[in-house]
């Protein structure tokens, strides 16, 4: 037997442990020593990644070997697409309209299916089978010495 495989029927008891950190407010306690500003730096920081990451997909930015990043074809659809749904979500927010972001997403998305750039596969779908993902690194287990 693996040594994942050893490891999983403990699930149920890391569950349980984070779920006694919660009833005896250990979570609290740790959240709380965490400063401020540290807090709203790691948000920033996951914004920022998760934007880098858009404006490449919309390709807003391309890879570049000296800069890493530099300024990609505006005149595409798909990054005026992008810039203008900035656009759109910084407006709604300065007007302070509820659900702005999530209206500014809509709407893009709208316009951005019959153009082709925004794929519409339903409202709700069920997530894809963990078994492919766990078979894979089950038998990479399997395979490498440890």
């Amino acid at each position: 037997m693996s040594d994942t495989a050893a490891r999983g029927p403990n699930a149920p008891f890391l569950d349980s442990y984070f779920g006694l950190i919660s009833v005896f407010k250990i979570r609290e306690w740790v959240i709380d020593a965490i400063p401020r500003n540290m807090k709203l730096a790691v948000g920033a920081g996951i914004g920022l990644f998760l934007g880098i990451i858009a404006l490449q997909s919309a390709g807003v930015v391309v890879k570049h070997p000296a800069t890493l990043v530099t300024l990609g074809d505006l005149t595409k659809p798909a990054a005026i697409l992008c810039i203008l749904g900035f656009v759109a979500i910084a407006a709604l927010n300065y007007h302070r309209i509820t659900g702005s972001t999530l209206i500014g997403i809509i709407v893009i998305s709208l316009i951005g299916i019959p153009l082709g750039l925004a794929q519409y596969s339903g409202i709700v779908s069920l997530p894809g089978s963990p078994r492919r993902s766990w078979r894979w690194t089950f038998r990479e287990r399997l395979r490498r010495p440890s």
